[in-house]
């Protein structure tokens, strides 16, 4: 057998060579699709070989067998890659500019569906279908995997009385909110979502998660998933919406509870959302329908976001204000948002859970800065804030950042430990390092930096690091302390401000370029007051590269993050700004000249 850099290959029990496999086959064998591995009976147990593949990574990357064709007579998967894969994929989103995409043919079908097809029930609430494609392939049958999978997940649960409790709690409450009922229709399950539980111990609204997993694939090799249509990218940039809740002097946050589940899904496409479900393994197994927008499903998030969007079309000549802000504030179910004044906050709060409320939406866990807006609230409804307690025990997330109302600041909290420096656990920590404001650039320009060291000496998953780059990342894990700190301002302007700038740098070594932005404001007294905005850094690329041109690339880059962000903010602001830039050349003189006047 052919093996190379196998993630967790020192996990594998038993690997055999194929000249071998006559002498221990038994003749059973188990098979699922031609485009998927076989299990083959052996006197050691079954034994996977086939195609594999691999199709979201290169094998540069992934240094795994990469190919569709490859024959693989034993196959590891491990479900911790594609954790790091996706943390991966969220850090380089991030650090990517927003930019405009045009609908793909497949999100304008997506777009027509539900707009052609949602409505409204006699209280309000919206009613979609799920967006199935029109060229869908045929669904096999699911019901037999959606079984073994409630068998699997009742063996865990058996483990756990606390788990077990919460499980069945979960799916009673799912049933007492009318979210699902038993099924006693004559229609065949179009498909049977099969459901498993995740533990986040860190959340204090949803400890036990339970997901639903449409990805499972038939008999026929297509998942649910598989038949239905994403959608387009709706919300704001995380960002733009951060910045935004920067910008005036009172800012509040809240959340949608049970925003996807406030959806209800056309009852026509219903069948395509069946669940098995006991509260014993001694009882008959029932099948449930699920009536709502349900989370797991490939068209779910843009289901939810849209109805969202067209509660605020809908509505909008009632709650204009309100409107904007679902529209401009939101970033899925998490509101962010700053007003001038307590009066604006007070207006802006109760017309907000109005027009939420025509819907069948709620808002909940609201926090602020201000003390007084919260007390307008029912106790239930708000976040545990402690305002005479200005330590990270009172801090509150917002869209990733730890969030002080107390202080009114951003701060930041690592503590990383790395007992074993292999590449999977230095990107693994990498990448979980949050800053889409870019507050601590350096540190995350460092942490890209040892990225790219790391892929420079194709080292592979589970090998320790080399001396040099192993030191480089010790220190920056014992320096990342140090930013505990670090306290970030979150309101940028100056009060009554009579005027404002943003301001712009960029400069570029042989090592990498940076752009970032300030908010300069004065008032009419005078008073200045600059807060950095935003920054963006880049690594050089890894063919040698004069640093003319990366000059040049970190101007292209800030005239990216000044148009993006320009945009974003000029109608929040109320005032029209001037934009200047400053580029810093090798001989270290700065040239500042005026990109657009808007006086």
């Amino acid at each position: 057998m052919l093996c190379w850099e196998l993630p967790a290959i020192r996990d594998c029990a038993w690997f055999s060579g194929s000249d071998i496999f006559p002498y221990i086959y038994n003749g059973g064998k188990c098979v699922l699709n031609h485009d998927l591995p076989a299990a083959l009976d052996s006197v050691f147990g079954y034994v996977i070989t086939g195609k594999l593949a691999v199709q979201d990574l290169q094998p540069s990357e992934a240094n795994v067998v990469a190919s569709t064709t490859s024959l693989c007579h034993f196959v590891s998967y491990t479900i911790e890659d594609n954790v790091i894969n996706d943390t991966l994929k969220r850090f380089w989103e991030i650090e990517s500019l927003p930019c405009s995409v045009q609908l793909s043919p497949d999100d304008q079908i997506a777009e027509d569906i539900y707009s052609e097809n949602h409505y409204r029930d006699e209280n309000g609430r919206y009613v979609s279908p799920i967006l199935l494609r029109p060229d869908r392939e045929s669904l096999g049958e699911s019901y037999d995997v959606a079984f073994k999978r409630l068998t699997h997940i009742e063996r865990r649960l058996a483990k756990s009385t606390d788990l077990k409790e919460a499980y069945s709690n979960f799916m009673k409450e799912y049933e007492l909110l009318d979210h699902m009922e038993l099924y006693k229709g004559t229609e065949p399950s179009q498909y049977v979502i099969p459901h498993h539980c995740v533990l986040r111990p860190s959340s204090t609204s949803t400890p036990l998660r339970t997901v639903f997993d449409g990805s499972q694939k038939t008999s026929s090799g297509v998942s649910l998933n598989d038949s239905l249509l994403t959608g387009p990218k709706l919300h704001r940039d995380i960002a733009e919406i951060i910045t935004n809740f920067r910008l005036h002097e009172i800012c509040f946050s809240a959340d949608i509870s049970k925003m996807y589940r406030c959806v209800q899904i056309a009852p026509e496409d219903r069948k395509y959302q069946h669940i098995l479900w006991r509260e014993s393994p001694d009882e008959p197994v029932r099948l449930y329908e699920l009536k709502t927008n349900t989370y797991g499903l490939r068209s779910a998030p843009y289901i939810a976001v849209r109805t969202l969007h067209q509660l605020a079309q809908d509505e909008e000549s009632k709650y204009p204000n309100a409107a904007r802000v679902l529209r401009q504030g939101f970033f899925v179910d998490d509101l962010l948002w700053s007003c001038s004044s307590f009066d604006e906050a007070c207006a802006l709060q109760d017309e907000l859970m109005s027009l939420l409320k025509c819907g069948g939406f709620d808002l909940r866990k609201w926090a602020s800065n201000c003390p007084e807006l919260l007390t307008r609230m029912q106790t239930e409804l708000r976040s545990a804030i402690n305002f005479e307690d200005d330590t990270l025990s009172s801090s509150l997330k917002v869209l990733g950042l730890t969030w002080l109302p107390t202080s009114d600041t951003f701060s930041f909290n690592y503590n990383f430990t790395s007992d074993c420096s292999t590449k999977r656990s230095v990107l693994k920590l990498l990448a979980s390092i949050f800053d889409p404001i870019g507050f601590i650039s350096p540190c995350t320009f460092l942490a890209k930096c040892i990225m790219q060291d790391l892929w420079k000496i194709n080292l592979c998953w589970d090998d320790k690091l080399p001396p040099e780059i192993n030191d480089k990342w010790s220190k920056f894990i014992s320096d990342l302390p140090c930013l505990s700190d670090l306290r970030i301002e979150r309101h940028m302007l100056i009060p009554k401000y009579d005027d404002v700038k943003l301001i712009a740098f960029c400069d570029a070594s042989s090592r990498g370029y940076a752009a970032c932005i300030y908010l300069y404001s004065v008032d009419g007294d005078g008073n200045v007051k600059v807060r950095l905005m935003t920054s963006k850094t880049k690594v050089a690329p890894i063919k040698p590269t004069s640093i003319p041109r990366l000059e040049l690339l970190a101007a292209v880059l800030l005239a990216g993050l000044v148009e993006s962000t320009s945009l974003s903010t000029d109608c929040h602001v109320g005032k029209p700004f001037r934009r200047h830039l400053s580029l810093f050349g090798r001989d270290g003189q700065m040239t500042t000249f005026t990109l657009c006047s808007r006086e």
